[in-house]
């Protein structure tokens, strides 16, 4: 490796890092402050919400990753403009071109590691805080990715055999207790979310007679007859399956289920070309600032870098949601919208820096 692609991946990695950390700590501090209102439920302290927000870290880093290793090259570039560095690469013979193939390739390289890295750790940090929170707040709950969901709600047990897209489950069963004595079971072959409702379907419900044994209470009543039990709505969100829950490879898997059981898995679909495109949005991210760095005829300050790292990064993350929802809404081809804001961010960086490097 040539001392000057050192010295200019010395500079993006240690700017990368260090809005790695910055942005990190203020979604870390956003966590802090909202769970300030659970402090004094059941065991749930402040100690128990340091950790909590500890536990998540790699969730932070993961979620900041792209603009923070963009914001982090920029940060790298206007040191490097500011230092003569570039002008020095220029006299020895390094061309623009040159200088934005090294830059690119650097940046790609961090972007895919960091990807793969926040891939195999995001999961499991999301998954460790948030049963770490629920065992501080008395919710016992345990679940596998696609089936055997457990709640403990007051006197009663919940179990959902399957979880389909989060919201629609196939097999329930409600184990109602009095004191450590089982009095009805109630089952039903689906039950659905509905905000801080639980809609069940009909189904078959046993209780205790006084002989000691189960009895039929009321089997299959009528196709339109919906039971409504009412949850702790955090309770209910925690249960629900959703893209961010999972990683790259569950989530691979959960869509071949869903679409197996005919089941709806746009969400997750979308998530999916979301995350493997990351690396790809970094790039065109640092591609298309490039020739605003380098031949921007009076020197930025680190605040308007700063400040120009956010609007690209909140630019693009404007164009992706609104290429979601468009996708979402109307049932499109998913892989295409999801490139498409990459593309078009392509297309406008191709034309600045082919503009950039006549100069």
């Amino acid at each position: 490796m040539k001392i000057t692609t050192k010295y200019i991946l010395r500079s993006i990695v240690f700017n990368s890092f260090l809005m790695l950390f910055v942005l990190s700590s203020l979604f870390a501090l956003f966590d802090l402050i909202a769970e300030f209102k659970n402090i004094g439920t059941h065991n749930y302290s402040f100690l128990s919400v340091l950790i909590f927000v500890g536990l998540k870290i790699p969730v932070y880093i993961n979620s900041t990753l792209v603009l923070a290793i963009s914001m982090g090259v920029i940060l790298a570039l206007g040191s490097l403009v500011d230092s003569k560095f570039t002008i020095i690469l220029q006299s020895s013979g390094v061309t623009k071109k040159d200088l934005i193939k090294q830059v690119i390739f650097i940046t790609f390289f961090i972007s895919l590691i960091l990807t793969i890295l926040g891939e195999l750790s995001a999961n499991f940090s999301e998954v460790s805080s948030k049963n770490y929170k629920n065992s501080q707040l008395g919710r016992f709950t345990s679940s596998k990715q696609f089936s055997n969901f457990w709640i403990i709600e007051g006197s009663s047990i919940y179990h959902f055999d399957k979880n389909l897209d989060g919201r629609t489950i196939q097999g329930f069963t409600k184990y109602d207790f009095d004191n450590k004595d089982l009095v009805s079971i109630h089952s039903s072959d689906k039950a659905i979310f509905d905000k801080d409702k639980l809609l069940i379907a009909p189904g078959e419900k046993l209780t205790l007679g006084q002989d000691g044994n189960f009895t039929i209470l009321e089997k299959q009543p009528s196709k339109s007859e919906q039971i409504n039990y009412f949850l702790d709505s955090e309770v209910v969100a925690n249960l629900q399956l959703k893209p961010w829950d999972l990683d790259l490879i569950d989530l691979i898997k959960q869509i071949n289920y869903l679409q197996d059981s005919g089941v709806n898995s746009s969400s997750f679909v979308i998530d999916l070309y979301t995350r493997i495109l990351k690396p790809f949005l970094t790039l065109v991210l640092v591609y298309l600032a490039i020739p605003f760095l380098l031949s921007y005829k009076r020197t930025m300050s680190i605040g308007n870098r700063i400040f120009f790292g956010f609007v690209l990064g909140l630019t693009s993350k404007i164009l992706i949601d609104m290429s979601n929802i468009i996708s979402l809404r109307y049932d499109l081809n998913h892989l295409f919208f999801a490139i498409s804001p990459i593309l078009i961010l392509l297309t406008l960086g191709f034309l600045l820096n082919s503009k950039f490097s006549k100069v």
